[in-house]
C-alpha cells in the first residue's frame, strides 16, 4: 500500500541480483534499491490484467521511458512495439500469463542479431535493422498506465544518430522476373514549351525586381497593380447573401491583379476580374465556385483591399540582366562554394542574351531531371513487383498526411532496402564511397 501510484513505474525483477541471466546489470536509473524478495512479494499483490495487452500492438498502452521519444520514428509490430531516441532503442513485449515470466534474451554477431522469448513464445529472432552496442542490452518488467505488464528491453545504438525505420532488418527475396526489359515513355519538352518557360521565368524575375509605388490619391485597381487584401469566405444564404463564415480568414495577402498562379495568390481569373477597379479601403464580394471536390458548391468571397500599389516592371535589357546576375552572385557569395571562379566579374558585362541562355539551360537541366525521376520511378515500381520486401516498418515521426504519408514512408524505405539488396546481389557495394555519401549527407543536413 505504501508503494502507491509510484509502483507501476518501478521494475519488477525475479532473479538474484534483479535480472535474468543473459542480461547485464540495470543502469542506475532503473535500480530501485529494494530486495528481490520485496519486489516479488509486491508483484504478487498486483491484479493480473495481461489479457488487455494481447492482440494488435496498435492498441497497447506502453510503459513510459525516461527519455523524449516523440521526435523519432516508432513501431508497432505483430508481437512487440518499440520506440527510440538518437542513442537508445526500447522494445516492449506483453506478458500474457503469470507474474514470474520466463524471459530469454541474447545479442550476437557484434550486436547485429537478437532473439527474445517471453513465456516460451518467440517475440523476435533475427538480424536487427542496425546494431545494438554489445553489453548495453538489459531487460526489466514494467507496468503501463493501464496496469498491464511488459518486458522492456533497452539497448544503446552502436551508431548513435541513426534513426531506425524498422527494428528488424527487411527480408528481401528475388523472383525470376527480377531482370527484365522495360518500355518507358519519357516526358518531352518541345521548343514551344521551352520558350514559354523562359518567358515565364523572365516575368518572374521582372516582378522580383519591380518597383512598387503607393497609390496616395483615389486610384481604381488596374491589371498589373499589386494589392494587399484580407479575405473571408461565407456560405450562401437562401436569399443569395452572406450566410455563416466558411473556413478561416486570410489577412495581408499580396497579389498582382490579373496574374495567374502564386503571383495572383492562386485566385481564379473570375475573382481577379471582379476585383478590377477596387479602391484602397473598399470591400467587394465575389462569387466563387469551389469545384467538384467540394460538391460543386459556391460561396461568397469577401475581399477588402487594405493597400494598393502601382507596379513598374523593369525592361528586358542588358541593365536588367546585370541586376539579376549581381543578385544571384550576392546569394552565391554567402554559400560555402561561393561565386564560381569563371563567373567573377561577369555581372559587369552580362547581357540579356546571356541571361536568356542561362534560363534556357536551367530549364533543360530540370527537364532532364524530370526524365530521370520518371525513369527511376518506373524502375522502382518494376523492382518492387519483382522483388519481395517484407518488413514491419515504423510509423513516421510526423502524423501529418495520415495514411498516404505512412504509405509513402513505407515505400521509400522498401525501395532503399531493395536497392541495397540489388547492389549486394550484383556485387556493386564496393562501388559506393561511404565517405563521400557521409560528406554529401552532412552537406544537405547543414544547408539552412
Amino acid at each position: 500500500a505504501a508503494l502507491g501510484a509510484t509502483w507501476p513505474r518501478l521494475p519488477r525483477c525475479f532473479a538474484p541480483g534483479g535480472f535474468r541471466s543473459g542480461a547485464v546489470a540495470a543502469p542506475a536509473r532503473w535500480r530501485t534499491g529494494r530486495r528481490a524478495a520485496d519486489v516479488a512479494a509486491a508483484t504478487l499483490r498486483r491484479p493480473t490484467a495481461a489479457a488487455a495487452a494481447s492482440g494488435d500492438s496498435a492498441s497497447w498502452v506502453l510503459p513510459s521511458v525516461d527519455k523524449d521519444v516523440s521526435e523519432f520514428h516508432a513501431g508497432r509490430a505483430k508481437a512487440f512495439a518499440w520506440v527510440q531516441t538518437s542513442e537508445t532503442v526500447f522494445l516492449f513485449a506483453p506478458i500474457q500469463n503469470g507474474d514470474r515470466p520466463d524471459v530469454q534474451m541474447s545479442l550476437q554477431n557484434e550486436g547485429a542479431v537478437m532473439s527474445l522469448t517471453v513465456e516460451g513464445q518467440e517475440v523476435l529472432n533475427g538480424r536487427l535493422a542496425h546494431a545494438i552496442k554489445p553489453g548495453t542490452q538489459v531487460w526489466m518488467i514494467e507496468s503501463a498506465a493501464d496496469g498491464n505488464p511488459y518486458v522492456v528491453v533497452e539497448g544503446d545504438k552502436l551508431t548513435p544518430g541513426i534513426e531506425w525505420a524498422s527494428f528488424l532488418e527487411p527480408a528481401v527475396a528475388f523472383s525470376d522476373a527480377y531482370s527484365t526489359r522495360l518500355r518507358v515513355e519519357l516526358p518531352v519538352v518541345s521548343a514551344e514549351q521551352e520558350d514559354a518557360a523562359v518567358a515565364d521565368t523572365l516575368l518572374h524575375l521582372q516582378r522580383k525586381h519591380a518597383t512598387l509605388e503607393q497609390c496616395i490619391d483615389a486610384h481604381p485597381a488596374e491589371v498589373g497593380d499589386v494589392l494587399q487584401v484580407d479575405m473571408q469566405g461565407f456560405e450562401l444564404a437562401p436569399d443569395g447573401g452572406r450566410g455563416q463564415p466558411f473556413g478561416e480568414a486570410a489577412t495581408d495577402v499580396q497579389l498582382e491583379l490579373g496574374a495567374e498562379g502564386p503571383a495572383g495568390a492562386g485566385l481564379l481569373p473570375e475573382v481577379h476580374r471582379q476585383l478590377q477597379g477596387i479602391n484602397q479601403g473598399e470591400t467587394r464580394e465575389a462569387m466563387v465556385a469551389l469545384g467538384q471536390r467540394a460538391g460543386g458548391r459556391s460561396i461568397l468571397l469577401s475581399v477588402t483591399c487594405t493597400r494598393l500599389r502601382r507596379q513598374t516592371l523593369p525592361s528586358l535589357d542588358d541593365d536588367f540582366a546585370k541586376t539579376v546576375k549581381r543578385a544571384e552572385q550576392f546569394v552565391q557569395a554567402g554559400t560555402v562554394e561561393g561565386v564560381p571562379d569563371e563567373e567573377k566579374g561577369l555581372a559587369d558585362t552580362f547581357t540579356m542574351a546571356q541571361l536568356r541562355a542561362e534560363v534556357a539551360s536551367e530549364i533543360r537541366y530540370h527537364a532532364q531531371e524530370q526524365e530521370r525521376s520518371v525513369l527511376h520511378r518506373v524502375m522502382e515500381d518494376q523492382l518492387l513487383g519483382a522483388v519481395d520486401v517484407r518488413c514491419e516498418w515504423a510509423t513516421p515521426r510526423s502524423t501529418a498526411g495520415g495514411a498516404d504519408a505512412a504509405a509513402a514512408f513505407s515505400r521509400e524505405e522498401a525501395v532503399m532496402s531493395l536497392l541495397h539488396a540489388v547492389a549486394e546481389r550484383e556485387g556493386r557495394l564496393s562501388n559506393i564511397d561511404n565517405d563521400q555519401v557521409e560528406r554529401e549527407a552532412w552537406d544537405v543536413l547543414g544547408t539552412p
